[in-house]
């Protein structure tokens, strides 16, 4: 009878965490539906360009020099949680220090190195630009511990605070610096700011007494070295397996970079950012939480079938959403961000069903860990990986246009999306 009721209880707190956070999510897309078409119209194609790859530099950054540890905080003992987190943030410290000093060099001493990354990014790149960066990366490597932070404590209602104040605080800053500055790097500027205000207000909820924060404490080398090998199935595993994943999208835009406009760049990144609402909407904040359901599941002996469930009802919504989407495209952009974007109305339409099967991979991805097969989630990036670098090999050895390399990446990545999830379902069937 108690066990019931303790289910019970369970089942109430985390469907009430996921209608939270699911809420919050809807709030944040409704203001990245508001304020898009008017930071559209501020902005060019190209300023989305330069952005795009400023924040492809930003993302690959972050994934090593935080070895993807701030997934760890979850699942860690509350008696080594101050020591690992400490560990996190200093790790990412010290190797945000050895990438700003390498890149300092680079740019002071080599001129060469200097003048590709200008002709890359579209504009000079300094040592001011890089320190902005490393910053950047240290931000978000503490946000993503707060978060996951919150989740084991089951504070949802912060990370709901969180995720608004970030998002707000992104896109006023971006019509502000657009409309007042008109900064080229607006967009990425904006980005850091909410990022900043994130922080700030997580240290605020806690009266900044949080003692892994304290300088003295991440400084230290053994905790760095212990929080590492305690932890080490995320750098092993998990870390290959993030790289893969967002490397395979940012390839493509290096690869846009060298071989075509920053302005088509733009177009691509628009269209990106489009198809990627519903991800933020539903597949991010369900992903912690289905992992939270399974990981309780286990726990009792897989009794249920609780993944196919879950699977059944994300498909038919992922379906729905992205058909309204296809369809719809060409009267949403003109009428929604104008006549400026309507060349991503092709990519929009291409990347949809790329993105209709992400949302299902991403939205279950937890189960890999659940059913402990991180090497066969890092195979599936793997293939995805090699296939795009096959295919760009093709392009540097023939005339192959934009769309077709969009179109390539369409189909590697549906091909990839759609075995990983055949796969973990067939896994738990046997387990």
């Amino acid at each position: 009878m108690n066990l019931r009721i303790s289910n019970s209880l369970k089942e109430s707190e985390y469907t009430k965490g996921f209608f939270l956070i699911l809420s919050s999510k809807i709030v944040i897309a409704a203001l990245t539906f508001i304020s898009t078409p008017i930071i559209a119209r501020i902005y060019s194609p190209q300023d989305y360009g330069i952005y795009a790859i400023l924040n492809s530099i930003l993302i690959n950054l972050v994934l090593f020099t935080n070895l993807s540890l701030p997934s760890a905080v979850i699942v860690l003992k509350k008696s080594k949680l101050n020591a690992s987190i400490s560990g996190i943030i200093g790790y990412s410290f010290y190797s945000n220090l050895v990438f700003l000093v390498t890149g300092t060099l680079l740019l002071l001493f080599n001129d060469t190195f200097k003048t590709k990354l200008a002709s890359i990014v579209g504009f000079d790149f300094t040592i001011g630009h890089l320190l902005v960066i490393t910053f950047f990366s240290i931000l978000v490597t503490v946000s993503e511990v707060f978060a996951n932070l919150n989740i084991k404590e089951k504070k949802f209602k912060r990370n709901v605070v969180v995720n608004l104040t970030d998002t707000i605080s992104n896109k006023a800053s971006s019509i502000v610096i657009g409309l007042f500055i008109h900064h080229k790097l607006g967009l990425f500027i904006a980005e850091l700011v909410g990022k900043f205000n994130n922080i700030f207000y997580q240290l605020y909820k806690v009266n900044f007494k949080i003692s892994f924060l304290k300088i003295k404490n991440f400084k230290k080398l053994r905790t760095i070295q212990n929080t590492v090998r305690d932890n080490h199935l995320y750098p092993k595993f998990n870390l290959p397996t993030t790289f893969l994943n967002k490397f395979s999208g940012q390839l493509v835009i290096w690869i846009f970079a060298i071989y075509f406009s920053v302005e088509q760049i733009g177009y691509f990144t628009m269209a990106i950012s489009m198809v990627g609402i519903p991800l933020l909407l539903l597949a991010n904040s369900l992903n912690p939480l289905i992992t939270k359901k399974l990981s309780e599941e286990r726990e009792q002996g897989f009794k249920g079938n609780t993944l196919f469930k879950l699977f059944s009802l994300i498909t038919l919504l992922s379906l729905f959403v992205y058909s309204l989407l296809f369809f719809f495209s060409p009267y949403f952009v003109n009428f929604y961000l104008g006549e400026k974007w309507i060349e991503s109305i092709t990519y929009i339409k291409i990347l949809c069903v790329p993105f209709s099967l992400m949302l299902i991979s991403n939205a279950i991805g937890g189960a890999f860990l659940i059913y402990e097969k991180q090497k066969n989630n890092l195979f599936f990036k793997l293939f995805s990986f090699i296939s795009l670098i096959v295919g760009i090999t093709l392009i540097m050895n023939s005339t192959m246009s934009f769309i077709q390399l969009v179109w390539l990446y369409a189909t590697i990545i549906s091909l990839e999306q759609l075995l990983n999830t055949i796969y973990i379902l067939r896994k738990a069937k046997h387990v």
